[in-house]
């Protein structure tokens, strides 16, 4: 059983991770402290590069890891060494300036894929010309637990140091920012997790000198919960195959997910099982390991008839270009181990690696495809003019602006589109906009400039907080109860009082109308949608101050409705109302506040 280190211990770890990685120790130090001040200032002019930062940091961790591991496998000279780790810090900082995954969503697909491949280069870049595939294996066994350990000791860290503050904070009062929690888990996990792993990374060289110990938990957790999971997995896709054959209709998109699941999870298990896997006793493993690939083939006929059908449809996003390079790898893969006989435990990290690049950056890449086949079908649709070529217009430009900007409207306007962006953005730093504001805006200035009306849709959405920010005169009222969206109901002076929504079959009274009943003697109803709609005018006309986009505050008398119901007299005062504006109408509206009391007669 592995013990928790001591500190004595967990601090002579720390000078001996330090000298041998000690780029890596610098990265993970340095990405917990911009992760504690990307909490801090969170409403920064540079709170998306410190979010860049800290992505591209973690390609740099890996990258740098892999290239180290590599070095001391070749002994290189700790000059080589140096220049290659210089050059994987250069690589990641072009990374840094050409992709901003914070603000343009699409970017993610050059980072990510990036991501997963200097995961897997870690892997395998120690084993670069060497055919040992037991050496192999057992460096990733120790990679595999290590992380395992590193989550669960990270875990306990933190959660015990959590109550520790939630503890100080309760008993002494000392009111402890929210704050320091994030702080804590940035720390945590950026910092001393990763110096964790660092210092638990086998050499390479001692891999293959190791002997062949199988864990027995893990032989366990293979054999008797990922293998039986997949059973399950493949009987009830292989029956959703049949029901599809029988009613000859095309697969779901969903069929996509589980397939993909079903592909990786076994592939996992195979690679977990690969040296027990021929062995006596073992039969339910070794069943597995043999015709897995055989049962995955008609899975992939299933996954690319769901990916046809999505990209006739709507075309090509990163997302399913993803699903395609995917289930190109899966059939390669699938048909070189039923061919050869031979398990691919190597090529498997390998490959993929390669495939990760080429998605990310090669000439064929993910954002390319993507956006040069939604430019096309956007191109054809400019020209239709029923309602279901509308509605499908709108839906190609909030992707193509949320993914790549308004730049990549380009072919489409006579402005120059790139101009405008950089206005957006620098109005947007100026203010301090959230990244979904500033994306809200670029939506707006896309329809303005392609001329596209959005029927049905969302003409405009807006929240109205109180300025008196929860506070309420209680002045001339008895009792007090709060009062939101859900139907409530309370006894008081010995009658039953009872609130819900009027139910029609429109959202917008059923939001926005309210039946009060106070025993079988009284009712009234209540009308919220004036309230909105007057504060409305008042955003329209440019009268209100804004909170931040699309949010502004309300003096406490325009968010007050006081009513009479029998003999009580009520005043609901809101703290916050927001809708959505169809067709000069409230269409969606929900509010928070509460209701004031108070008896005028017997």
């Amino acid at each position: 059983m592995m013990k928790i280190p001591s500190l004595h211990l967990l601090g002579k770890s720390f000078l001996i991770v330090l000298k041998r990685f000690p780029f890596q120790v610098i990265l993970a130090l340095l990405s917990a402290f911009i992760w504690c001040l990307y909490i801090e200032r969170s409403r920064s002019p540079y709170a998306a590069s410190m979010g860049n930062f800290l992505l591209v940091a973690n390609l740099a961790f890996t990258l740098s890891l892999a290239l180290r591991l590599y070095s001391e496998v070749k002994a290189f000279s700790w000059k080589k060494n140096l220049t290659l780790q210089l050059l994987s810090l250069i690589l990641c900082a072009g990374i840094y300036m050409h992709a901003n995954p914070m603000i343009y969503p699409g970017d993610i697909y050059k980072v990510m894929p990036l991501l997963v491949s200097f995961h897997l280069l870690v892997s395998f870049a120690p084993f670069l010309g060497n055919r040992n595939v037991h050496a192999f294996w057992e460096f990733n066994k120790e990679l595999f637990i290590r992380f395992l350990a590193g989550v669960l000791y990270a875990g306990v860290l933190y959660l015990g140091l959590a109550l520790a503050i939630l503890a100080v904070d309760s008993l002494f009062n000392v009111q402890v920012s929210s704050k320091v929690y994030g702080y804590l888990f940035a720390v945590v996990a950026a910092g001393f997790s990763s110096i964790f792993f660092l210092a638990g990374i086998p050499f390479p060289i001692q891999a293959s000198l190791n002997e062949e110990r199988y864990p027995k938990g893990l032989k366990v957790f293979t054999q008797y919960v990922l293998i039986p999971l997949m059973s399950v997995y493949l009987a009830i896709l292989w029956i959703y195959g049949l029901k599809i054959l029988m009613e000859w209709s095309l697969p779901k998109g969903l069929v996509a997910a589980l397939v993909l699941g079903y592909a990786v999870f076994g592939i996992f298990s195979l690679l977990l099982i690969y040296p027990v896997r021929e062995k006596e006793g073992n039969g339910w493993i070794r069943i597995f390991s043999r015709f897995f690939y055989l049962t995955l083939l008609p899975l992939i006929f299933l996954l690319v008839l769901a990916i046809l059908k999505r990209v006739q449809t709507y075309g090509i996003t990163e997302a399913r270009y993803l699903l395609i390079v995917l289930a190109i790898w899966l059939t390669c893969l699938s048909l070189y181990a039923l061919l050869s006989g031979k398990y691919p435990v190597k090529a498997i990290p390998l490959s993929l690696f390669v495939l990760g690049v080429i998605y990310a950056y090669g000439p064929l890449n993910a954002t390319w495809m993507a956006e040069n086949s939604q430019t096309r079908r956007l191109d054809k649709l400019l020209t239709l003019k029923d309602s279901h070529a509308a509605r499908e217009k709108e839906e190609v430009v909030r992707y193509l602006v949320r993914t790549h900007g308004l730049i990549s409207l380009k072919p489409f306007v006579n402005r120059d589109v790139e101009v405008v962006e950089k206005r957006i953005d620098s109005v947007a730093r100026a203010k301090r906009l959230f990244p979904y504001e500033v994306q809200q805006i670029k939506l707006d200035s896309a329809f303005a400039l392609l001329a596209i009306s959005r029927p049905g849709k969302v003409e405009d959405q807006v929240s109205f907080f109180n300025k008196e920010e929860g506070l309420v005169e209680l002045r001339g009222f008895e009792k007090l109860i709060r009062m939101d969206y859900g139907d409530f109901s309370f006894h008081w002076d010995g009658e039953m009082i009872k609130v819900s929504r009027v139910r029609t079959d429109t959202q917008q009274s059923e939001s926005s109308r309210w039946r009060m009943e106070i025993g079988d003697r009284w009712q009234h109803e209540i009308e919220l949608t004036s309230l909105f709609m007057k504060a409305y005018e008042k955003y329209r006309q440019n009268e209100l101050q804004r909170s931040t986009y699309q949010s502004f505050y309300l003096p406490s008398s325009d968010m007050e409705l006081p009513f009479t119901c029998g003999n009580y007299q009520f005043k609901l005062v809101l703290n916050q109302m927001n809708g959505e504006i169809r067709r000069d109408e409230p269409f969606l509206f929900n509010f928070e506040g509460v209701l004031l009391m108070k008896r005028i007669g017997h």
